[in-house]
């Protein structure tokens, strides 16, 4: 349980957070039409699965995912600030959470 916390305590939203949501959607709309085009160029039956399920499951993995980004953005960015090595200051940052 207080590992569940620690990550959470590591979460923050930002642009990067942002760009990831829109990534996700935008690529799983993309993989969606590329598909119904090859079915359409196949002669063969379109991808069936619901939109309205998948995309807000992408755009929560999405989210998810840019937030974890976002926070080793932020700590990369302070140590680079102070001229620190970047690597392990960034991890000395983000294992002092």
């Amino acid at each position: 349980m207080q590992v569940f916390v620690q990550l959470i305590a590591m979460w923050h939203f930002g642009l990067i957070a942002l760009a990831t949501i829109g990534l996700f959607g935008g690529g799983y709309l993309a993989n969606r039409k590329l598909r119904q085009f090859w079915a359409w160029a196949k002669n063969s039956e379109a991808p069936k699965e619901r939109v309205v399920v998948f995309l807000p499951l992408n755009l929560l993995v999405g989210l998810l995912i840019g937030g974890f980004v976002q926070t080793v953005y932020e700590a990369g960015s302070m140590c680079s600030q102070y001229q620190r090595p970047l690597v392990p200051c960034t991890l000395h940052v983000l294992t002092r959470a």
